[in-house]
């Protein structure tokens, strides 16, 4: 609410790990306040005083989720989605900071991808559902997330599992794995038919989903088999 303390919107975007608030009253949106908001507050002279004996190594982030030169866009989605967060320094091969990507950057990207998709159909109608049909192809192989289960699929398994190894060998972390597979599934499927079997993975992606951490990361390994990533975790 308008009427509420500033800290209140601190703590909901410290805890809930967002960029923005939206300030309502009876629920009809009547303004924002955004992470440029509490810069402008913290630039005023009197906070900024009482602001000049911290140092930057007591507020930073750390150890740093990085990305290399040579990772893929895709690995950069991924990461971006997996991590929640929304700059990703970039290293060389001498782990030294070649420069940042950030969810503006991969948004610009995605967008141009689609516009030289949309182009390359419009440039030639007796040639549009070839490319309609190679276009979908991309985009499927750029997609992270099982739609059945709801969880990661393959593809993006794979980055983020060769991700977080390279960050926890980076910075001297454990991470663990749990691989998972539904017992009888076969006979379920084949007794009740497909549909009854793709309702149980959902109802069984569903409950891991409920008593895993936030930064845990589940993925569809194969048919009925789920794998748990758990950076962090010995």
């Amino acid at each position: 609410l308008p009427s509420d303390k500033l800290t209140t919107a601190i703590d909901l975007m410290v805890t809930k790990r967002v960029s923005c608030i939206v300030v309502t009253e009876k629920n009809i949106p009547v303004g924002i306040i955004t992470e440029r908001d509490l810069v402008k507050v913290l630039h005023n002279p009197e906070v900024h005083q009482s602001l000049a004996s911290i140092m930057i190594s007591q507020v930073m982030a750390s150890p740093i989720i990085t990305l290399k030169e040579t990772d893929s866009f895709y690995d950069a989605i991924v990461v971006s989605r997996a991590e929640k967060v929304r700059h990703l320094p970039v290293i060389n091969a001498r782990n030294e900071l070649a420069g940042l990507i950030t969810n503006t950057d991969l948004t610009n990207a995605y967008v141009h991808i689609i516009e030289l998709q949309a182009e390359q159909v419009a440039n030639s109608v007796a040639e549009q559902t070839r490319d309609l049909a190679e276009k979908n192809e991309e985009l499927l192989l750029l997609s992270m997330e099982d739609h059945l289960m709801c969880i990661g699929n393959r593809r993006s398994m794979e980055a983020g599992l060769q991700h977080t190894h390279e960050q926890a060998t980076r910075n001297q972390q454990n991470y663990s794995v749990i691989l998972f597979d539904v017992d009888y599934f076969k006979s379920y499927n084949d007794h009740y038919g497909h549909s009854a079997g793709d309702e149980a993975l959902r109802q069984i992606s569903k409950q891991l989903k409920s008593v895993t951490r936030g930064t845990d990361r589940l993925y569809r390994y194969g048919g009925e088999e789920i794998l748990l990533l758990l950076p962090g975790a010995n």
